[in-house]
């Protein structure tokens, strides 16, 4: 039995509303040296730095960038750095790709959200950033409180990913 043409073109309109790269190109413009969005409107006078945490994060960040492009603020584009789960890189030289585990973190992890968060520290205060965040931050984005251990840290995460909430 063949599946009807309809129902392979609402699916594919539902994959594509879906879509980080495609949903972000249409959520977002620039006006001279301003970003607007749902819920966004930020004026770039200096750099502005673009980073995402989460699955779609490399995929957000190149199409952020696609919007840049031929714009003003393409040339202000200073570091652009994903935070994403393995294998969903996008490759592409603008972008620093970090790559952790998920959904259960590892001490891989912990190591990758230092070198995140040493990115983020280099930003100078009268810098713009527009973070981006998508599902699955939670297991790569990791730092255990003061006198923790990562196996505590570990067993309390696998707690909560098992609770359903």
């Amino acid at each position: 039995m063949t599946t009807p043409s309809f129902v392979n073109e609402i699916t594919g309109e539902v994959l594509k509303l879906l879509d980080p790269y495609e949903s972000l190109i249409r959520k977002v413009q620039v006006y001279h040296n301003e970003v607007r969005g749902e819920g966004l409107s930020l004026k770039v006078d200096r750099k502005v730095h673009l980073f995402a945490l989460g699955k779609a994060a490399s995929f957000q960040l190149k199409s952020f960038l696609k919007v840049l492009e031929g714009t003003k603020l393409e040339s202000k584009v200073g570091m652009c750095v994903s935070y994403t789960k393995k294998d969903h890189k996008v490759f592409d030289d603008r972008i620093i790709e970090l790559e952790g585990d998920h959904p259960l973190m590892s001490e891989e992890n912990l190591e990758k959200t230092k070198i995140f968060t040493s990115y983020l520290e280099k930003i100078e205060e009268d810098e713009s950033l527009i973070f981006l965040l998508s599902g699955g931050a939670s297991a790569l984005l990791e730092r255990p409180r003061k006198g923790m251990s990562f196996n505590e840290l570990r067993e309390a995460h696998q707690k909560l990913l098992h609770s359903g909430k």
